[in-house]
Order: structure tokens, then C-alpha cells, then sequence
């Protein structure tokens, strides 16, 4: 059944309808989530749920399995990136363009919220809309890499409190991670605070060859700086989101690397690795699957603002 609209109301709306660049993009967020009774109670049931849903043809609306998701509002959003000290994606592309997402939904701009477009040339303003903003190879290095960034340099586009939120991705793509990388990524949880938790989002997509053993010790390298350098008293919240679905596009020669098999594979060994490791799972195969990958292994941006809604919903 279709949920009661006033317990409910921003998951029976187009929260996106008042966006910039909506009628452009021409992309609705009940395109890409259809609400359903009952709504998952718990924090394991809503990542079963998500980690197991699909969807019935092509890019059609994607359904949780067994019980929904929330589909957030702004306000929403903002109260939830508030809980915490700093929330931190933590891995390649894939993490960078969840990362775009959640600034799509924080600045309500379909056309350039995940990238720079603050000191875009008129080429990069063209070809860096919409979904052009998820193009790897012609807009990844313009993508929005921390929420500071956008308060520095366009704090008008923000519709949260800047001084209430701290998003920040780090790019540790290398297996194992370098020496740089980690103490980087140390000096930031060195300055971290107590007052509020930390929310870590680990995940990468296809670079690593989904070598599970590989992975694992990457997550193992970066727990230990990060347990190394925080502060007693820190509280901090885990996840890991594996990769999509592959698509058509890909490689011939990938395929038997990075296809079906290999993902499905994947995913299900990460999350006995995750088990131990108290980091949560959250499974992207089922949910990206029948869905436009535009280069073979990148979801486009319905698939990423699908992924960052249901990371808002494990916060």
C-alpha cells in the first residue's frame, strides 16, 4: 500500500521540483524511489531492505524489499548532516560522485550541485550539467570534494547552515594505501571533536579488480590510522556501500573481471569482511541494476542520488 501522505508527505512529492534546473534535467525524485508501506524500523532492516531491492523494467522507480525507505526533504537532510562532527567518504570515483549527490540535494541544483561551477570556463558549463556532472572522465577532477569548499566560494548555493555541516571525501584509491594518503586522512580525525559522532562511508568501485582480500586490507590500514590518531571519546559510525552494477558499455575484456558474477561475488564477501570489522553494509548490485551505467560502471545521476539517499537513511 502507498503510504498515509500526512505521515509522510515528502515521500508521496517531487522533493525535487523546485530545484534549479528541473525542468532541464527533467529528472523527478519519484522517478527514482516509489514509496511503499511499511517503512523499515530499524538501522539492519532499512540496509537489508535497500541491499535487496529492485525495480520492474528500466529504469524504473527503485523499491526497497520487504519494507521502504525514507525519501528525504531538505529539512531532513539538513537535521541529519547536523548529527555529526564531520562525515567522511572515504575511496574513488564512486565515493566522488556519491559525494556530488548529497551537494545536489544540500544545494537543490540538479544542473551543477555535485561540481566547481563557480570557476567553470563556458565549455565547462556545458558540458558539466546535469548528468554531464558524473562524467568521469571530462568533469571528475570539478567535482566537489567537501562542503567547505562551497561555503568558501559559493555559500548562497547552500541550503543548510554551513557551520552545521562538514562533508569532506578523500580520494584513497591505491591498494594498499600510501604512506601520504593515510596521514592525511589522520590529521583529520586529529582535529576531530567529541561532541558529536563521526560518520565514515568507505567504498570504491571497480579499480581494485573487486579483490576482496586486497579490500580488506585496505579498510584494515585505514581503521588503524583512524583509531591511531583519534581522540578518546570520539564516537563514530561505519559503512561500507558496495559497487554497482555493470553496464553494457564496459570493456569486453572487463567483463569477466568487473561483470555480474564478479560484483555479486563481491559484495557477499565484503560483508562477512565488514562483519568483522563493525563496519555496516550497504549493497548498491541489486538497486543499479536495469538502470543507465553510462560507461559501463558508473551509475548515472538518478543512480546516485538513489545511493546517497540511502546512505541519509543509514545515518
Amino acid at each position: 500500500p502507498l503510504p498515509d501522505p500526512a505521515e509522510r508527505p515528502s515521500d508521496m512529492i517531487d522533493t525535487f521540483a523546485h530545484f534549479k534546473s528541473r525542468e532541464i534535467c527533467k529528472i523527478s525524485a519519484l522517478e527514482i524511489h516509489r514509496p511503499f508501506e511499511p517503512l523499515c524500523k530499524t538501522k539492519d532492516s532499512v540496509l537489508h531492505a535497500m541491499s535487496g531491492g529492485g525495480r520492474i523494467g528500466f529504469d524504473a522507480p527503485y523499491m526497497p524489499r520487504g519494507c521502504d525507505m525514507r525519501w528525504y526533504d531538505r529539512s531532513e537532510i539538513c537535521e541529519i548532516v547536523s548529527r555529526f562532527d564531520r562525515i567522511l567518504f572515504i575511496g574513488d570515483s564512486m565515493m566522488r560522485h556519491v559525494v556530488g549527490a548529497l551537494h545536489i540535494l544540500l544545494r537543490e541544483d540538479l544542473g551543477y550541485g555535485a561540481v566547481t561551477a563557480w570557476n567553470f570556463r563556458q565549455d565547462e558549463l556545458d558540458v558539466c550539467f546535469c548528468q554531464g556532472q558524473f562524467d568521469t572522465l571530462k568533469c571528475g577532477v570539478q567535482g566537489i570534494f567537501n562542503s567547505d569548499d562551497v561555503a568558501k566560494f559559493d555559500p548562497n548555493s547552500l541550503m543548510c547552515d554551513p557551520h552545521n555541516m562538514n562533508v569532506q571525501n578523500h580520494v584513497i584509491s591505491t591498494y594498499p594505501p600510501t604512506t601520504a594518503e593515510l596521514a592525511n586522512l589522520g590529521d583529520v580525525f586529529a582535529r576531530a571533536s567529541t561532541d558529536r559522532p563521526i560518520a565514515l562511508v568507505y567504498g570504491h568501485g571497480h579499480h581494485n579488480d573487486l579483490d576482496i582480500q586486497a579490500t580488506s586490507g585496505w579498510l584494515t590500514s585505514i581503521q588503524r590510522t583512524i583509531s591511531e590518531r583519534m581522540s578518546k571519546g570520539v564516537r563514530r559510525a561505519q559503512l561500507f556501500v558496495t559497487p554497482g552494477s555493470s553496464g553494457p558499455s564496459m570493456y569486453d575484456l572487463d567483463v569477466l573481471r568487473h561483470g555480474h558474477k564478479a560484483l555479486s561475488l563481491f559484495e557477499t564477501g565484503m560483508a562477512d569482511v565488514c562483519r568483522g570489522k563493525d563496519i555496516d553494509v550497504l549493497g548498491t548490485y541489486n538497486a543499479t541494476m536495469q538502470t543507465t551505467i553510462h560507461d559501463g560502471k558508473h551509475s548515472d545521476i538518478r543512480g546516485n542520488l538513489l545511493k546517497v539517499m540511502m546512505v541519509l537513511n543509514w545515518l
